[in-house]
Parts: C-alpha cells; sequence; structure tokens
C-alpha cells in the first residue's frame, strides 16, 4: 500500500478529450529502419509454403465409424479458418481500434469503430478509424480468404483544409488484415494517417477486437473489448475508461479479482505516465474486486496517478461486465488429472507427386470428468502401427524442416512457423502433414498426455484403422514339397504371396471329387473361400484393396467364427495317408478362418472329395500294375481296400487305374 501526498489535483477531464479529437503535429517520416524490419517480416513471411490439402468435413468425420477402412479413402480438403466469416453480416458491429503509436511505441491506444456494410458487393465502411470524426474508410472483404483489405491513399480526415489520407506507410498500395472470430488482425503492416507536410500518426501492431461489453462508473459508460486468456488466469480490458487504456485483469480460483497498478496514459507533452490505484484513505493500492456472472464488480474508488502527485481525482467504483451473455470463468487449478482421450478423425494417404499426407485429429482441453485442463500443461503423441509393431513416431529434421529439436512428445499448442506448415491448429482439430509414406501403416494413433500438480497422466492411444494386419498360415504337406491350406474371410480381400497359388473348388460330375481352378491374380474377394497350394510352409495372406469379383462356380463356404456343428455335415480341407482332400468331418467345432463344403451339396454320401488331377496337378494319374504299388488302397469313395481290382483308386495319394 501506497501513501501518497496530493500536489496537484487536475481533472483532466477536458485536455484529454481535446487530445483525442485534436491533430497532432505532424511528423516528417518514419523511421527507414523499421520500414525495413516490417518488409523483411512480409517476405519471409511470403517464402512459407502453406500445405494444401482437400475438404475436410469436420462433423462427418467425427460420426465415422473409426474401424471402417474408410477413413484410407477419405481426401479431407484444407479446411478454412476455423473461425472465418461465412457471410459480411459477421463481421459488422462495433470494434475496439488498438494499436501502438509508431511515435510513442509500447504505448497502446484504442478507440471505438463501427463497421457497417458497404454499397457495393463485399465492401465495408470503418467509422472511426484514428480520431472519432474521421470520415469512413471502405475495406474489401474476402470471405474464402478471411481478410479485410484497407486500400491506401482513402480519406481520413479534414483538417485545416488540408485533406488527411490513410495510406501503406510500407509504400504498398494496401494494408490486410486478417479476419478470426471476433478479432481482425493487422499486427504485420505500418499504417499511416498522411498529407503534404508528413505523417499525423503511424500505427503499428494493430488489432480489431469486437466490443463485447461495458464499463460504467458514476454517469460515464464505455464500449470495451473483454478476452478472457484460454486459462482462466487474466482478463484484458481494451478502451478502459476516459483514457482508452488497456489494463490487465486477474482471476482468482475464490472469485475475486486484482488489477495491478499500470500504466493507462502517457502524457507525452509533459512526460508524466499516469498509473491505475485503488484508493483507501490516504493510500493508493492495487484495485480488487468479485466477479459476478458476466461482471467484474469494484470494491473500491479509484483514480488514475502520476508519481510527481498529479492524479485524475477520485472516481466512483466500477463495474465492468459482457453484454453478448459470455461469462467470467474462474482459473483453472494446476492439479493432477487424466486427459480425456484424443480423436484421430481421418488420415490422407500419402501422395508421391506432392510428397506428403495429412492425418486429422482432435485433443480434448478436458480431463475424463470433464474439468477443464491447463493447456500449457497438454501434448500429444503420434503412434504408427505396422503389423502390430506400436512404435511413437519421432519427429525430426529433415523429414520436419521446421522443427528445431526432434521429439515424440509435442505441445498442444506446437506449429512450426507462424502460418503453419507441417503442424496446424484449426480450433475444432489439428492436422499433421506426413512426410512420409503412409501405405505400410495399419493404425495410426494418438494419445494425450497431461502434467498437472507435478503429476504425469496419459489417455489412452486412439487409433483410426487403416487396413487389417497381414494374415499368416501354417499349410500341411503331405510330400515335403507342397503346402496346403484353405482360407475365408467376409470383410477384407487379401492377395496371396508370391509361392501360393489360390484355387476355387467345384464339385466333379461323379460326386465324388473336385475339380479346382486357379484364380487370376491370386486375389481373394472378401466373403469367399478358397483352397491355398504353395511351395514355403508358411503362406502370407495381405490386404488389398483391389477391387475383385466374387468367385463363381465355387462349392466352398466358411466362417469368421469358430462354428458349432453336427457330425458328419460337413467336409473340411485335410490329408489321410498322403491323400489330399476335403474329407467329411466327424467332429462337432469348425475351426475360424476355414473353408467347408455342405455334406448336403454332396448328393454321393462320399466320405472324402479327392481332388482332380486335370486342373491342379496335385494327384497324379498313373497307370500301372497293383503289385509295383503301395499296399495301403482306398476307392474313390474313401473305402479302405485290401488287393484293388480293376479300376480307379487311390494309393500312395495318387489316383491309380487299374487294367
Amino acid at each position: 500500500m501506497k501513501k501518497f501526498t496530493l500536489l496537484i489535483v487536475a481533472t483532466l477531464f477536458a485536455t484529454l478529450s481535446f487530445a483525442q479529437k485534436s491533430v497532432p503535429t505532424p511528423r516528417l517520416s518514419l523511421d527507414p529502419t523499421a520500414i525495413a524490419e516490417v518488409n523483411h517480416l512480409n517476405n519471409s513471411s511470403a517464402k512459407l509454403q502453406v500445405k494444401s490439402s482437400p475438404e475436410f468435413p469436420l462433423a462427418t468425420a467425427r460420426a465415422k465409424n473409426a474401424n471402417s477402412l474408410s477413413a484410407k479413402s477419405a481426401q479431407p480438403n484444407k479446411a478454412p479458418r476455423s473461425k472465418a466469416p461465412s457471410s459480411i453480416e459477421d463481421i459488422l458491429g462495433t470494434y475496439i481500434l488498438n494499436y501502438e503509436s509508431y511515435w510513442d511505441q509500447g504505448v497502446k491506444i484504442n478507440t471505438s469503430v463501427t463497421i457497417s456494410a458497404g454499397l457495393a458487393a463485399n465492401t465495408v465502411n470503418i467509422s472511426g478509424w484514428w480520431l472519432e470524426e474521421a470520415i469512413d474508410l471502405v475495406g474489401t472483404v474476402d470471405l474464402s480468404a478471411g481478410t479485410l483489405t484497407l486500400a491506401s491513399e482513402q480519406d481520413l480526415y479534414e483538417y485545416n483544409g488540408s485533406m488527411i489520407s490513410f495510406i501503406d506507410a510500407n509504400g504498398g498500395s494496401s494494408v490486410v488484415g486478417n479476419i478470426d472470430g471476433g478479432f481482425i488482425d493487422f499486427s504485420g503492416s505500418i499504417w499511416g494517417a498522411y498529407a503534404e507536410e508528413g505523417f499525423y500518426e503511424a500505427g503499428i501492431n494493430t488489432v480489431l477486437k469486437k466490443a463485447n461489453g461495458l464499463m460504467a462508473y458514476g454517469t460515464n459508460n464505455y464500449t470495451v473489448a473483454i478476452t478472457q486468456s484460454e486459462d482462466g488466469a487474466t482478463v484484458t480490458i481494451d478502451n478502459f475508461g476516459m483514457w482508452g487504456a488497456t489494463v490487465i485483469v486477474t482471476i482468482n480460483s475464490d472469485g475475486t479479482f486484482v488489477i495491478e497498478p499500470q500504466l493507462v496514459y502517457a502524457d507525452t507533452q509533459n512526460s508524466r505516465n499516469y498509473y491505475l490505484y485503488a484508493l483507501d484513505g490516504d493510500y493508493l493500492t492495487e484495485i480488487t474486486g468479485t466477479v459476478i456472472g458476466s461482471a467484474l464488480k469494484f470494491d473500491q474508488t479509484w483514480t488514475a496517478y502520476e508519481e510527481s502527485g498529479y492524479w485524475f481525482g477520485e472516481l466512483d467504483a466500477a463495474m465492468i461486465g459482457y453484454t453478448d451473455g459470455t461469462t467470467f470463468r474462474t482459473p483453472i487449478p494446476n492439479v493432477a488429472a487424466i486427459p480425456a482421450n484424443p480423436e484421430v478423425l481421418a488420415l490422407r494417404p500419402y501422395d508421391e507427386s506432392e510428397g506428403y499426407g495429412a492425418v486429422y485429429f482432435f485433443i480434448p482441453t478436458t480431463d475424463v470428468d470433464g474439468n477443464a485442463l491447463l493447456t500449457s500443461e497438454l501434448s500429444y503423441t503420434m503412434y504408427t502401427d505396422i503389423e502390430g509393431e506400436v512404435q511413437p513416431y519421432e519427429f525430426v529434421a529433415p523429414t520436419y524442416a521446421y522443427v528445431a529439436d526432434a521429439m515424440t512428445q509435442v505441445p498442444y499448442g506446437f506449429i512450426d512457423t507462424g502460418s503453419g506448415y507441417d503442424f496446424v491448429d484449426k480450433g475444432d482439430y489439428k492436422i499433421i502433414f506426413l512426410n512420409f509414406e503412409t501405405e505400410p501403416l495399419n493404425r495410426i494413433g494418438i494419445k494425450s498426455i497431461y502434467t498437472g500438480g507435478g503429476v504425469t497422466n496419459e489417455s489412452e492411444i486412439s487409433w483410426l484403422d487403416l487396413k487389417p494386419y497381414t494374415v499368416s498360415l501354417t499349410a500341411k504337406s503331405v510330400d515335403g514339397e507342397n503346402y496346403y491350406a484353405s482360407y475365408y474371410e467376409s470383410q477384407y480381400a487379401r492377395v496371396a504371396d508370391e509361392n501360393t497359388t489360390v484355387y476355387t473348388a467345384a464339385l466333379s460330375s461323379s460326386g465324388t471329387g473336385m475339380t479346382l481352378t486357379e484364380v487370376e491374380g491370386n486375389v481373394i474377394p472378401a466373403g469367399n473361400a478358397v483352397v491355398l497350394k504353395s511351395s514355403a510352409e508358411t503362406i502370407t495372406l495381405a490386404y488389398t484393396d483391389a477391387e475383385a469379383a466374387t468367385l463363381e462356380n465355387n462349392v466352398l463356404e466358411g466362417s469368421d467364427e469358430a462354428k458349432t456343428v453336427n457330425p458328419s455335415a460337413y467336409y473340411v480341407l485335410s490329408a489321410k495317408d498322403g491323400v489330399v482332400g476335403f474329407y467329411l468331418f466327424a467332429g462337432s467345432q469348425l475351426g475360424a478362418n476355414k473353408a467347408y463344403v455342405p455334406a448336403s451339396a454332396v448328393a454321393s454320401g462320399a466320405k472324402v472329395l479327392t481332388f482332380d488331377e486335370e486342373t491342379t496337378g496335385i494327384n497324379s494319374l498313373l497307370q500301372g500294375n497293383a503289385s509295383e504299388l503301395n499296399h495301403v488302397w482306398y476307392t474313390i469313395q474313401g473305402v479302405r481296400v485290401s488287393q484293388p481290382t480293376k479300376g480307379v483308386f487311390i494309393n500312395n495319394g495318387k489316383k491309380i487305374i487299374i487294367k
């Protein structure tokens, strides 16, 4: 608490009012060094490459089943700015023009301006730029780009017979601002109020903030722009009181607030700076108050005081409040919390011609109970899954040129350039451009990480399924050279490895054998059962998105799950005594993802369906004498005989004609 002695009581209302409406002495030029710095910034920004991507429907993606492969074929476009205007009406209204005077850098100047619809299409009128009586500026709105352009050489204010014009002080033809929600940001430019005799004003770091509140004390009311920080700890008030100052308010978790002494008015002519204080008897102190829903209520009267003793007099206790229904939030406590699971929304596959793909995802800023988190303590890790090998992805140069240090844990608010290059924050969702081949990925995932109260907790990894794992089968052999298996899957198409041939099966005319037909391209369409023959014991079936028609004239059936059946109701692939075929199954449980033949389809009632030689070459047809062959014989129907007579029999896995 600071005790003060009153030297001069100066209620400078009239002086300040005059200063706001009069025109200052013109300045002859702008510092060329400052202009060069701004030009450098503009040129650097122009060199940035912002990667484009197709249109991305967020709501549709969130509703999409994450287990569906449709995400792989989704081609999301680069979404528009998350808070870009959809129409001219979105940007109309009262704003606070906030800028730093080039001549008194560091001093914020706030004035109230009004944006109204212009006469021409896609134009607006801006009343009050720089001075309250300033003539309307005309701006052009580009809705798709989210920009407001103010052309140079527009009339601002007539003074002593001389017209002061609005210009781009960099010597360009216009000043361009980016529209983002309730803000229009011109901070990359320097504008000037200029006449033949020189500059009357020049503004840097200029931002238009949409007015959303009022400040009231005594009989005074001021339109203000209120902005609360994301963590709720601070509130910025633009156009505070008669000075049009920018004031920072600290919000406490108990619903009270504090305004520390801070500069509200710089009297440059007399070299006096006035600071905000509360009055407590003979003492100056910080301003305190209470948060009441949409309002900040001061506990004390207050003043603007200058160290040498000048002050603005005792002012009534004030009330500052939102006018759009917004309520003030209490600060987010820094405590341990488990972050809510993220959502991986879509993947744009890597395109070799463009050199990148993209993953779209959403990171909640709440914990599992819905409580707000401090985004400064929130981060995430991206994971890849290739055939079951899950790894956190490390972002590192040169793959990610704008990442200074290799990282697997990405801060929530991280973007790698001012405009966004590989890491883009769209507000409602985030984008990482993937500068690597995505075809090998089976899944891509995101995990949230939160450190609160000194404790780090993690969410589950949220996955987006891209393609199924490769299936590996162990086949059986009767001769050590040829291996056999069967396969069925209803959801995905598969392609067999180069050592394997895929066959369909049809019953022979006799009903005691099967004719196998090779499948073109070795592709197994989803929902089709097949026989596999390989020269290797291990058969691999990779996922394929190639289009494949349903296989015709195929007696084979299958199931994704194990199936309980009656004995002798199905034939299954097996080999007995060197004979490969479909044997009548005496068990009651068919295996999952296997091919089988319903017994009801076999009129002959044979115990085994052997493969015909003509199409497969699996079993050879030999002629010879019985005495020259193995002593174990079967009929075509699978009945074992001690000594064959004339006819066709199975011996040592081969069809034999005995004459």
